[in-house]
């Protein structure tokens, strides 16, 4: 046996079948494993984005893995309502919770202020003095 470097793109179809099977096996109702995207925008009088967000489907959770608002637009309420929106997406699809990451340099304090409670923290990451953390909001 040896391990050797492989195509990224190759062996990620081979862990995700590996793991698919498995998920069937022990877990059956869970299988649906299926990635389920969604995203908003808000626009200005323009036409411009001013705010984004993507989040995926996860079994009983809505995934936010991205939100940003322009500088110019922050503090105006456009990432409050990009999440009210998310939460009403999830609501509909009947998700249990919305779940999310953020940095410590970025907007923790936010999402608390939303309801969002700190699950999990990753210190030192990504780097010394910084910290990851892990929210989830319960639906």
């Amino acid at each position: 046996m040896e391990i050797r470097k492989a195509n990224y793109d190759e062996i990620k179809s081979w862990v995700d079948h590996e793991l698919q099977v498995n998920t069937e096996e022990k877990r059956p109702a869970f299988a649906d494993r299926r990635l389920r995207k969604i995203s908003f925008a808000m626009y200005d009088d323009q036409g411009k984005i001013i705010g984004g967000a993507a989040a995926e489907f996860h079994w009983n959770a809505l995934h936010v893995s991205l939100l940003a608002v322009s500088e110019a637009n922050r503090i105006k309420g456009v990432g409050t309502k990009l999440i009210e929106r998310i939460e009403q997406e999830a609501r509909a699809h009947h998700c249990d919770m919305v779940l999310l990451e953020t940095m410590s340099y970025q907007a923790p304090l936010f999402y608390q202020k939303l309801g969002f409670q700190v699950i999990g923290r990753i210190g030192d990451y990504p780097g010394k003095g910084e910290c990851q953390y892990i929210l989830q909001k319960m639906l």
